[in-house]
């Protein structure tokens, strides 16, 4: 059983391959490594990757054998065969709260 506050990976290759990963673009994060990360992991056995821009408000969904996706603030993510049932617009990861 993973210990989800325990990193897969601190440094080196993956020992647990997960299903699904999430990443979300830091400051420091260019477009294409995040990119190449994505196919990285989905060449490992990853299922499914998100890749979230909050910036842009833009999510690229990565998945075996078949092209990346761009979804947008009015498109809808899926949780394919990984994550049966699900279902969110992206729009909802970019709700921003105002006031105290």
């Amino acid at each position: 059983i993973l210990d989800p506050a325990v990193p897969i990976v601190t440094q080196g290759p993956m020992h647990v391959i997960p299903d699904f990963i999430v990443e979300v673009k830091s400051p420091d994060d260019t477009y294409e490594d995040m990119r190449e990360k994505a196919r990285f992991y989905v060449e490992r056995g990853v299922r499914l990757v998100w890749l979230v821009f909050p910036r842009t408000r833009i999510v690229e969904v990565y998945r075996p054998g078949v092209p990346s996706e761009m979804l947008g603030i009015d498109d809808v993510l899926d949780g394919y065969d990984v994550l049966p049932g699900f279902s969110l617009p992206v729009a909802r990861l970019f709700v921003t709260t105002r006031g105290g």
